[in-house]
């Protein structure tokens, strides 16, 4: 077996982070549908879970509450647990 190694290039995402309010649904919903995706949620015993739709990957993706939600390069969305986050990307802030 052959593991190669891979470094990621210097990019920049966006990111909502689901903290399982109404308010945030909406907005999430809002910037995945304006984004070209579409969403959907759903209730777990701990709380709200969001649940996405990406188009490219052509499968649901859950974003587990307090985690932040990304939309990739090629408009994909997938989640990031906080520590992950903390690990592995900046804050850039607007111009």
């Amino acid at each position: 077996m052959t593991v190669e190694p891979y470094r990621k290039k210097p990019i920049e995402v966006q990111m909502m982070r689901w903290d399982g309010s109404a308010p945030r649904l909406v907005d999430i919903r809002t910037w995945i549908v304006q984004s070209g995706g579409d969403a959907d949620w759903f209730r777990t015993i701990e709380g709200y879970g969001a649940r996405i739709w990406t188009k490219l990957e052509e499968c649901w993706v859950d974003c587990p509450e307090g985690h932040y939600l990304a939309r990739g390069l090629l408009g994909e969305f997938y989640p990031i647990a906080p520590a992950a986050l903390a690990q592995t990307f900046d804050f850039v802030a607007a111009p």
